[in-house]
This record gives structure tokens, C-alpha cells and sequence, in this order.
């Protein structure tokens, strides 16, 4: 086994969790999310593509992709936690997520789980990437 090999076999992406910093209001605080996998970016991708039969009317969803890598990668906070929806008074994670954070947090939050996951381009591209295929 070579040294990239070794490497990889040791070092599986299945558990990399990283703290995000977001400025304004939650500026004093860490989220912890962690890395997308290659399989649920196709499996997201595809749930957020709209009329994906019609090149005319075909259309990514952005907020719809946000919202799925939020719910699937935020470790801290768990939005998923029943006494958390419970206090929030809610029955599911994705209210929880718009009554917990304004839309640019949201935004923030899905691009930096996706530079977790090795992406270094905007949220946009990505769209006009899968727009196009």
C-alpha cells in the first residue's frame, strides 16, 4: 500500500466535524456541522432539482438544498432534538430552522458546510453547475 493509500485508509471522511463562526448576532458562538459525503451532495442535488425532465423549465431549488444540508450535517445545534423542537414549539427540524436563524445565517451556514466538505466555490456556481447537466 502506498503512502496515499495508507493515508486515506486512515483518515475516512465519515467523521470530520469542524466549528463554524458566523459574525453578527451569533458572533459569540460555535456551530459544529459536519462534512457532507459524496453520495448525500448527488442525493440533495437531485431532490432539489425542479422539473429535471424540461430544459426549459428546470430549475435548482437553492433554499431546498440548504435546507437538506443543514438538517443532514448541523451537529451543534441539533435540530433534530425532540425537547429542542419542544421548547421551540415546533414539530420539525426544518421550523426549527427558520424560527432559529435569519436567512443570511442560513446561507452562511449551508456554504460553510460545504467548504467543510471540500468546496471552495460559492453556492451559486454549484447551481449553475447542476442547472447545466
Amino acid at each position: 500500500m502506498n503512502k496515499l493509500m495508507e493515508f486515506l485508509a486512515s483518515n475516512p471522511v465519515d467523521n470530520v466535524v469542524k466549528t463554524i463562526k458566523l459574525e453578527g448576532r451569533l458572533k459569540d458562538f460555535e456551530l459544529k456541522a459536519k462534512a457532507l459525503s459524496g453520495k448525500k451532495y448527488n442525493e440533495f442535488q437531485t431532490i432539489a432539482l425542479e422539473n429535471p425532465g424540461s430544459s426549459k423549465k428546470r430549475r435548482f431549488n437553492t433554499t431546498r438544498f440548504q435546507e437538506l444540508i443543514i438538517l443532514d450535517c448541523l451537529v451543534d445545534p441539533n435540530l433534530k432534538d425532540v425537547e429542542f423542537l419542544k421548547k421551540l414549539g415546533v414539530a420539525t427540524p426544518q421550523e426549527a430552522l427558520y424560527k432559529v436563524f435569519l436567512s443570511g445565517e442560513i446561507t452562511q451556514i449551508a456554504e460553510a458546510i460545504l467548504k467543510i466538505s471540500g468546496f471552495d466555490e460559492d453556492i451559486e456556481i454549484l447551481e449553475e453547475e447542476v442547472k447545466n447537466s
